[in-house]
């Protein structure tokens, strides 16, 4: 994207402390990374659900279809491209039920292709303080709506064998309002163990769906 270093600009904690209002912003953190604004670059539309496109001020790529992440580009590990079996669920109509749905994914620099997965889609209740990071206060956790998704290998139903070491720990999403409107506003989603990003829409916007 054209203009991102502008757009986000030198700070000493990756943060803009004035983002541009004309644009929209994630706040991403990473392991022995310091907290960075990524910034929308576009959106891409799919039967779905729109694909939103954001980029780093280093030129980093991150793909989010309804709060889950379809595709990265620049980062230790990357997700080229994630298919799924049927369209998962929409946040809004899971409630208290338990979804289950496929998940298709290609891995770099590995270059491994077809790893398919069984994910379980499970609400729960908001986690503790002492795990929030300091961008989330505990009082906001506490109106937003919380789901799990967990990963499991789908060995023998064609797709390409994952093993163990590669499990990948659970996903974990807030439902709530960002300038008005119910999405997915933080979320926790690891690419492989040990890579793994919190994601956050800013300015923070207080509220739950």
């Amino acid at each position: 994207m054209v203009g991102t270093r502008a757009l986000l600009g030198p700070a000493p904690d990756g943060l803009p402390p004035r983002p541009d209002p004309r644009f929209r912003y994630l706040r991403v953190e990473m392991k022995d990374r310091t907290p960075a604004m990524w910034v929308l670059g576009y959106l891409d539309q799919h039967h779905m659900g729109a694909i939103e496109v954001w980029y780093s001020a280093q030129g980093e790529m991150l793909k989010l279809q309804n709060g889950r992440i379809v595709a990265t580009q620049g980062l230790p590990v990357d997700w080229a491209a994630v298919r799924f079996s049927a369209s998962p669920p929409a946040w809004a109509d899971l409630g208290t039920a338990v979804a289950t749905f496929g998940r298709e994914r290609d891995e770099l620099p590995r270059y491994r292709y077809g790893l398919r997965e069984h994910v379980v889609l499970t609400a729960v209740v908001p986690p503790p303080a002492s795990y929030l990071p300091a961008s989330v206060h505990p009082d906001m956790a506490a109106r937003y709506a919380w789901f799990e998704e967990t990963a499991l290998p789908a060995n023998g139903l064609g797709g390409a064998s994952l093993p163990a070491a590669s499990a990948l720990s659970a996903s974990r999403f807030a439902w709530g309002l960002h300038l008005g409107q119910p999405m997915v506003v933080y979320s926790e989603q690891c690419l492989a163990p040990g890579v793994c990003l919190r994601i956050q829409r800013w300015p923070v916007q207080d509220g739950a769906s």
